[in-house]
Formats: C-alpha cells, structure tokens, sequence
C-alpha cells in the first residue's frame, strides 16, 4: 500500500494496513475490493516524532515504515503491526527522499533525488543556439519573460537508491547518475530484483502530433534531441540486471 503526504509537520498520520490478500495497486477505500483492512491512527507526536512525512509502505509482516524529515534530518521510522515504534533511524541527508517500498524479504529500498542541474540556451526559431548557461534553479524552466525566447536545454540529476534491512541498517547505496528530477518510481517484482524508472531531457520540447480525427499519433523530435525514459532491473544486492531505454518522449511538465 502507498500513501502521499506533504512535507509539512504531521502530528497525526492515517495508516490504512491491508492485513489479507491485497496488492500494492489495489484501492483500500473501493467498495469493491475483496481485501480485509484495518485502520488505525498513529500519534506520531505521542512517539516523541514529530515528523514530516514524505511516504509509507507496510512489509510482508504488517511492519510499516515512514519516510519523513524531522528539523532538517532526513528519518525513517518502523512501527509494528499495533503502530508501536520499533526504531527510529536517521538517513542520508545529502539528497531529498522520494520513495520508499519494500521487497519481499522484508527490507525496504528508499529513493531519492539531489539538486536538479540545468543548461539554459537561447535559441533563434531556425534552432541556431545563442548562448548557453548551467547551473541550479529552483523551477523547471525560465520563464520567458525573463530571457526572451528561451528553452531548457538539459535537465539532470543524481538519484541515490538506499536499501535498508529489518534492524535499520544500511545494507547498501547506489547512485544513478544524470536522470530527470521528476521521472522517478520504484516497483517492487519478485524475490530477487526490483525496477527503476528515470528519464532524462535533453534538447527542446517534443510535441504531440494529432490526426485528422483528433487522435495521438507521434511526437515531434528536434535535431540534438536526446529526451528519454531509462527502465532498470535491480537485485536486491544492488546490481544492475539490465537496463532498457525508450527515446522520443514528451514531458508534460515542461508544458503544462
């Protein structure tokens, strides 16, 4: 099961623990869904954690692990089954947690970004670059007002991928470097590896290209353009299984 909160302080989280026979994909609050739950409320304050979270996952054991910050520590709490703490670890705190799932043997891999690094250029509408710049910026794109007729020429970041055990330590830690801040997930498979899910934008705005019947039909590649999506196969070990790259894509983040 996952669950989304803000990074704002939360005194109270609402843990919603499947107990029998659902998927991670499965709806808790469908009426339909043939999955037995229990809900229960845990005071994060009443365990001395007045912590911000950033996601949770329930294991095979029904232990559920919290992902959050607390004054500008980076944390990860597990409760058992009745919302009692069992541990309360700090984490790396060089990068932005994301994520966190956990696999079949009861550890748990938690995802997480660093600083976006961006080149901006400005470019005539032949496609001629003018001048190019890189750096930090807190946001997407310049807007243009700012710079005149500008575009994000390239977007990369670091993810770090950390695979913690049923005691809270660290049992290993894996940069994947040069991928898109935004197109990140983690799924869990089978008992020996997991998938990762990157991408990376380089160049101008793919755009979609409709028919006469208003129908998707492709997107429209710029020359330079190097804007993908990056599959990965992990073991639990951290090894790199095989890795499948899928070009021509469109951001909508860059648009919307």
């Amino acid at each position: 099961m996952k669950a989304k909160f803000s990074k704002h302080s939360l005194l109270y989280v609402l843990l919603l623990i499947l107990v029998v026979g659902c998927s991670k994909n499965d709806a808790v609050d469908d009426a339909n869904t043939a999955c037995s739950t229990t809900t229960f409320e845990i005071a994060l304050d009443a365990l001395e954690e007045d912590i911000g979270v950033f996601d949770l996952c329930e294991d095979n054991l029904g232990n559920v692990f919290i992902l959050g910050i607390k004054e500008g520590q980076n944390k990860l709490l597990k409760l058992n089954e009745k919302g009692e703490l069992l541990w309360s670890n700090a984490i790396d705190n060089s990068m932005t947690p994301r994520e966190i799932i956990a696999l079949s043997d009861n550890s748990v891999i938690i995802l997480m970004k660093g600083e976006s690094v961006k080149t901006y250029c400005d470019v005539l509408y032949e496609g001629q670059m003018l001048w190019a710049q890189s750096g930090f910026y807190g946001i997407n794109c310049i807007p243009t007002y700012e710079i005149g007729t500008s575009h994000c020429y390239s977007n990369k970041s670091e993810v770090l991928l950390l695979k913690i055990g049923t005691d809270g330590n660290l049992l290993w830690s894996k940069i994947i470097p040069d991928h898109y801040i935004k197109g990140n997930s983690l799924a869990a498979n089978s008992d020996s590896d997991f998938y990762l899910l990157t991408g990376h934008l380089y160049g101008m705005q793919p755009e979609y290209v409709y028919n006469d019947q208003g129908e998707f039909a492709d997107t429209i590649n710029y020359p330079l353009d190097r804007n993908h999506l990056t599959l990965y196969n992990i073991s639990f070990e951290g090894d790199i299984n095989w890795e499948s790259q899928i070009g021509n894509i469109y951001i909508p983040a860059y648009t919307d």
